[in-house]
């Protein structure tokens, strides 16, 4: 190993302490996706119970459901609508550690010390990065795993194939953890600028918005998470986290983040 390896490595453990040790943060690592996961089964369970006629779906859907029941359909339609908060959830969790990634350390005085030290602010960037988004995505697959089986337990494995089409495990398998690099990237260029980790926060979350939309365009039907869509959207988050990144190494100041709040 490297001894830029070793650093990294080093830092990122540091991290992960700080997450640990930090309530507000832990609360949003493990409430949040308990959350997600206890909404998304409780959806399912009530169209289990509740069947819904063919005029509760948007009507550009009803044409997709050759085959299946009405209430199947609604599953279906649901479903995907429901799991779309997978790719929202590794956005949510990162941002918030990453929001506090800077920031926060400046205010607990523990940031000095380390952009006094020979750490390459790449290294930096990138440990901060990878204690960020490793929670969010695991505890998106980790959720979306444990929804797939409430599903198949409370309604069969019938719709569980619906939900796991070649475009949603596409999506969750590569779409959300770009999505994931993304929420981090902004979380850490706006806390290398801003003044309180909740603002920071607050800031970065604005980048949610988008996925926010899509999941409203899925639940009306005009939003399809199909091959050629995930691919293309595939593409925009890996040419936006390029240009992200590069571009937070070049604005982070360590001088001017020494010197801030001083």
């Amino acid at each position: 190993m490297t001894g830029r390896a070793r650093r990294i490595r080093a830092l990122v453990t540091k991290e992960a302490f700080e997450i640990l040790a930090n309530r507000w943060l832990l609360l949003t690592v493990f409430g949040v996706p308990a959350a997600v996961v206890v909404l998304t089964v409780l959806n399912v369970a009530s169209l289990a119970k509740a069947p819904l006629p063919a005029s509760a779906l948007p009507e550009a859907l009803r044409g997709s459901c050759t085959g299946l029941s009405d209430n199947e359909c609604a599953q279906v339609h649901l479903g995907r609508t429901f799991g779309a908060l997978y790719l929202l959830l590794p956005m949510i969790l990162p941002s918030a550690i990453a929001a506090y990634g800077i920031v926060g350390e400046k205010r607990g005085r523990t940031l000095e010390p380390l952009l006094a030290t020979p750490l390459q602010t790449g290294e930096l960037l990138v440990a901060k990065v990878i204690a960020a988004v490793l929670p969010g995505i695991a505890a998106a697959w980790l959720g979306y795993g444990l929804w797939l089986g409430a599903v198949r337990v409370l309604t069969g494995p019938g719709l569980v194939g619906h939900l796991t089409s070649p475009a949603w495990v596409l999506a969750i398998a590569v779409l959300g953890p770009l999505f994931a690099l993304l929420a981090t990237t902004v979380g850490l260029m706006v806390s290398s600028r801003a003044t309180d980790p909740r603002a920071a926060q607050q800031v970065a979350s604005l980048l949610i918005l988008p996925v926010v939309a899509g999941l409203v365009g899925q639940l009306t039907g005009a939003v399809v998470l199909t091959i050629p869509v995930t691919l293309a959207l595939i593409a925009g988050a890996a040419v936006a986290n390029a240009l992200l990144l590069a571009l937070a190494v070049r604005i982070f100041d360590r001088e001017a983040i020494l010197t801030r709040w001083s």
